[in-house]
């Protein structure tokens, strides 16, 4: 239901012409995937009458298993809920004939990587989104820029050095005791996730990105990939039980995520392009998910990363969509370009002020 069906409706919206229609149709689509999440209980009997209906938990194909159980219920609801708000709103951004069918693609692509197993696939699964993700950016009549084509050599780089360290953590596994073997898989699987989630210094791709490409399909691509990354490396955390159990490991994910905040916040200041602005505030709020992830309290941590999920969310999808409407009136959205903008578009200067706010976690915001 949640796997297969975005998949097929991809197909079918990729040739329906009408942006208003694709809109309506794609968002509405995510909602009811969102509503079926909250009412169908998974491996429970459902009964509707006298007919009795039992959803299963697991689905094979090609003997590779998709397993969501009623713990991911949560997730598929989470997820489906914010994708259905981007879609809803991308008519108003007039970019839906792109942005719908191949945004129920990646979403498809990157929960079927939160469920497979072995798990080792889901890094393929991500990639595959990640291919599918280029034609999004890169309009048919454009060359890929430089950020486009960063954004791709660094979320594959990530796949071998994740490969690996699943690889090595399953001997880890197997013998605890081998501490050489420990630090190998650590060390491969941080720069694994560091290239996955774009934490300091591989984040220069996400500034550039947002100058070249259009600003909502980057604002969903911001919103996407991190959230689905920072939620495989909480699958990570559940899995491997000494990973759990280890203190260095939350030291480490507490420096990259100060690490990562600060040099964002520093750059962010010498900035002259709003549309820059909003990939460092991106970076920010995935560092503020790391910091959430390093508390020693596993129960506190998931609980904080899934509550700054939907401010981040919301705020990108606010922020992107002002963008784009500013942009439809700008030459550009650097500073110079939208100087006085104010004044004829107060609702949009409005927008983007109080995603700003919002992202950074000011009060009432």
């Amino acid at each position: 239901i949640w796997l297969g069906i975005p998949v097929v409706a991809a197909a079918v919206l990729w040739f329906i012409r009408s942006e208003r229609w694709t809109a309506i149709l794609g968002g509405s689509l995510a909602l009811v995937l969102c509503l079926l999440a909250i009412a169908i209980p998974i491996d429970q009997a459902l009964l509707i009458g006298n007919l009795s209906i039992r959803i299963t938990p697991l689905y094979e194909v090609f003997g590779r298993r998709f397993i969501l159980s009623a713990a991911d219920q949560l997730i598929l609801v989470m997820i489906y809920g914010i994708v259905s708000f981007w879609f809803f709103a991308a008519g108003v951004a007039k970019i839906t004939h792109r942005l719908i069918p191949l945004g129920f693609l990646i979403t498809s692509l990157l929960l079927g990587s939160l469920a497979v197993e072995p798990f080792l696939y889901a890094a393929l699964l991500i990639e595959m989104a990640v291919l599918i993700a280029i034609p999004l950016l890169v309009p048919p009549d454009k060359r890929p820029g430089k950020g486009v084509l960063r954004f791709l050599i660094f979320q594959t780089l990530a796949m071998p050095f994740i490969l690996f360290s699943g690889f090595l953590l399953s001997g880890v596994e197997a013998s605890p005791a081998d501490v050489n073997l420990v630090i190998q898989a650590g060390v491969l699987l941080g720069i694994g996730f560091a290239f996955l989630l774009a934490v300091f210094p591989f984040y220069t791709w996400v500034p550039m990105l947002c100058e070249e490409a259009p600003p909502y399909v980057v604002g969903f691509v911001l919103m996407i990939f991190p959230t689905i990354g920072i939620l495989f490396g909480l699958s990570f955390l559940d899995r491997f039980t000494f990973l759990r159990e280890s203190r260095q490991l939350y030291e480490i994910l507490r420096f990259i995520g100060i690490i990562t905040l600060v040099t964002a916040g520093i750059w962010s200041m010498f900035q002259r392009h709003t549309a820059r602005l909003m990939g460092y505030a991106s970076l920010i709020a995935t560092a503020l998910s790391i910091l959430a992830m390093s508390l020693p309290d596993a129960t506190t941590a998931v609980g904080l990363v899934f509550l700054l999920v939907i401010p981040r969310a919301l705020g990108l999808g606010v922020w992107s969509l002002a963008l784009t409407t500013l942009q439809d009136r700008s030459a550009s959205l650097s500073f110079n370009s939208i100087e006085g903008q104010a004044r004829n578009l107060p609702i949009v200067s409005a927008a983007i002020v109080g995603a700003a706010l919002s992202m950074a976690g000011v009060v009432p915001f």
